[in-house]
């Protein structure tokens, strides 16, 4: 019932679409991201280590320290969460053409 609906409103079927990609970026992305930052880390920590790996790895310390903790962990997995079950209400409720208890029953639903 509900992918027929999205199906017939375009807009519909691009915003869901465009939500569920943000949400699988962030949850892809996170690991590389701080998987890379670790990498700048140590690099700058080597005795090979030139000044600008050095800046790099003070850089990436930085950006490191707020982001890989489990309190920011809990915390995206929130946003995301919460953020994927509101984009599939507001679908939903986007859609002019249908009855109310077929919106209603939607929006149970999702």
């Amino acid at each position: 019932m509900f992918s027929s609906a999205v199906a017939s409103n375009p807009t519909t079927a691009i915003a869901a679409t465009a939500s569920a990609t943000e949400h699988d970026n962030v949850e892809e992305n996170y690991p590389a991201l701080v998987k890379s930052l670790v990498q700048l880390e140590e690099a700058g920590l080597r005795d090979t280590a030139t000044a600008n790996d050095i800046k790099k790895a003070d850089q990436a310390a930085g950006l490191l320290a707020p982001i890989y903790n489990l309190e920011f962990v809990f915390l995206l997995c929130a946003i995301c969460d919460l953020h994927t079950h509101c984009g599939k209400s507001v679908n939903v409720l986007q859609i002019v053409n249908i009855l109310p208890h077929e919106k209603y029953d939607m929006f149970e639903e999702s």
